[in-house]
């Protein structure tokens, strides 16, 4: 074909597939197609594009080159939800370790999918209080990691523990929330409102409303969530998440389809959670909502924890050094 349109295609991607796109695309532009993507993230496209297309409610409010993209300050960017052009230049907030209260720890973990062992970890202690990001390439074990965590992999060996107490598979379930990366999956009510207070023991009405108001779904409380965009359809369950009450949270992919400023007020919402020293792990490839929120990273690759490291100076330059393969 010569016309080619693109739904946000480097949604869910890791930092190599993202690249693939990129040069997949190049292709395309030097075959002379026509090449249409709608999408948030810029960065990959910022050598390929001639312009960009801005939309509000369904029309075009203006155009920009890519230079002129590059050259928007934060509050433009919060504002019109556009992402960094930039990566690496996005800064990282200055984290620090905070005292924590509680401890997971895990030992000696095999986690297996038939007879082929798909994790292991000899030995990892994480603290609450922290908002932790877990990366690595597709199919390392990400989500893998996450489901052994919350006791729904049936093939597991070894001992969690929780401030030094044993944890069940059982247990784990019951303390665990995960917002799952295809959001579909999970939503089951005939409205927001009840999505969100399903299954909760939270019943605050003024702590519901904070939550539908910081993400922007208030409107959206009587509409059948199946009817939502998939942006909207993610802060549904984002606000879920928060309701629930739950101590141990897990985000896979949570700003997949979000905005500049969408994935901002939910870095907002999660320092918020932070504060109720409950703990906090998030799935992404995305750079930019790690810099703006976490304080911490595990590392997994080939089905096991290559490192794990705080976001102070020396942290910070890992992160770079694992994103910054993009553009090797």
């Amino acid at each position: 074909p010569q016309n080619y349109v693109l739904d946000e295609p480097s949604s869910n991607l890791d930092i190599q597939a993202i690249e693939k796109v990129r040069k997949i695309l190049s292709l395309l532009k030097q075959q002379g197609k026509t090449v249409i993507i709608a999408e948030h993230r810029t960065y990959y496209l910022k050598d390929l594009i001639d312009r960009a297309i801005y939309m509000e409610d369904g029309k075009v409010v203006r155009e920009y080159t890519m230079a002129e993209l590059a050259r928007l300050t934060y509050e433009e960017r919060v504002n019109s939800g556009i992402r960094t052009v930039d990566l690496l230049s996005y800064p990282i907030t200055a984290h620090h370790a905070r005292s924590s209260s509680h401890t997971i720890e895990l030992k000696d973990i095999h986690c297996f999918y038939g007879q082929t062992e798909a994790l292991s970890i000899p030995k990892l202690s994480i603290p609450s209080g922290r908002i932790t990001a877990i990366i690595g390439t597709n199919g390392a074990g990400k989500s893998t990691f996450v489901s052994c965590m919350c006791g729904l992999m049936k093939k597991t060996k070894g001992t969690f523990l929780l401030d030094g107490k044993k944890q069940s598979a059982k247990e784990r379930v019951r303390d665990s929330y995960l917002v799952m990366q295809e959001v579909n999956h999970q939503l089951f009510s005939d409205s927001v409102r009840e999505e969100i207070v399903l299954g909760s023991g939270e019943s605050s009405e003024n702590s519901l409303q904070e939550i539908m108001t910081a993400l922007d779904i208030s409107a959206l409380s009587e509409r059948h969530p199946m009817t939502l965009s998939g942006g909207q359809k993610q802060r549904v369950i984002i606000a879920s998440a928060m309701f629930c009450g739950k101590k141990i949270l897990y985000f896979d992919e949570p700003t997949s389809g979000l905005d500049f400023s969408h994935m901002i007020q939910t870095c907002q919402l999660l320092k918020q959670l932070q504060k109720e020293d409950v703990f906090l792990f998030i799935i992404t490839h995305d750079y930019e909502l790690i810099a703006s929120v976490c304080d911490s990273v595990i590392h997994v690759e080939n089905g096991q924890v290559q490192e794990q490291y705080l976001l102070d100076s020396v942290g910070t330059e890992k992160l770079q050094a694992f994103f910054s393969q993009l553009e090797e």
